[in-house]
Order: structure tokens, then sequence, then C-alpha cells
């Protein structure tokens, strides 16, 4: 075994330590994925298409101002990441409270409804309390994967 083979097999071991979820977050590889990355306040998105492993190549990236957006009758994985500070992320309804600590990888999973519509989730920022509120929107009549619905204003 060589050692990139080595680091990648022991991040695996370190991902799956720190998140009991983990089988089940990476359970449906035909689900779309999306890294989460928390830095000075805001996020920042990756879509993957689904089969496609975190670790390849983001398929869409995108800095988010207020909204993001999900297919309808989907299920999607999320993956949460910190830059700098601690951060807490909930989708109201859908998501309950994820901790995101920098260094380590959160992980959680929403069933988005089979209608369109849009529900309200919070980022908020551990070290000061600071809250940004973002709309979640859920978009139906479109392929899972469709990076210009994801990253539309």
């Amino acid at each position: 075994m060589n050692d990139a083979s080595k680091l990648v097999f022991l991040l695996g071991l370190t991902m799956t330590a720190a998140s009991p979820n983990l089988a089940s977050a990476d359970a449906g590889h035909g689900d779309l994925t999306i890294l989460m990355t928390a830095e000075k306040g805001a996020l920042t998105l990756q879509y993957h298409k689904p089969g496609e492993r975190p670790g390849d190549d983001p398929s869409m990236q995108c800095a988010i101002g207020d909204k993001i957006t999900l297919p309808a009758g989907e299920v999607v994985n999320l993956q949460f990441i910190s830059a700098d500070v601690p951060y807490s992320f909930e989708i109201t309804g859908y998501v309950e409270k994820v901790d995101i600590v920098p260094g380590l990888v959160s992980y959680s999973q929403i069933e988005t409804p089979t209608e369109a519509g849009q529900v309200r989730a919070v980022l908020q920022t551990d070290a000061d309390g600071s809250k940004k509120v973002v709309a979640v929107r859920f978009r139906s009549g479109s392929n899972t994967f469709d990076s210009q619905l994801f990253c539309a204003p």
C-alpha cells in the first residue's frame, strides 16, 4: 500500500469515526451530495452529481447569498465543514441542528418534499452568536442534477 492509499484509508477511518451516520449518508450512490463549507459567516456549496465522490472535482460550486436550491422529491446528502470557527446549521422542519466544527466533517440527510416550496434555514456562528437566515427552495420538474438551477440567484 503506497502513502497516498494509506492516507485515503486513514481519512476514511477518521471520517467514519467522526460521524456514525456516514454509512447512511453515503449509502445512496444515486443521491445528490452537497458539501457546505462555512467560512466568515457565509456558505459555499459544492454540488456533486449522483455517484460522484465528494473527493472528486466539484461538479458545481457556488457561493450562496440568501438561497439554497434543492430538487423536490429527492434524497440529498449534506456534508458540512468549517474553515474557521464553530457553526451550527438547521433547516426548519427538515434538518435538525448540525454542529459544524473546524477539522471535522458533519453529515446529515434530507428527504425533500415532492412539491415545490420554500423553508427557512439558519447558519449560526457559535463564536459570536450571529445568525444568517437562508431560504431553502425546493424545485420540481428538473433533473436531479441541474447546475443552472442550483446556483441561480
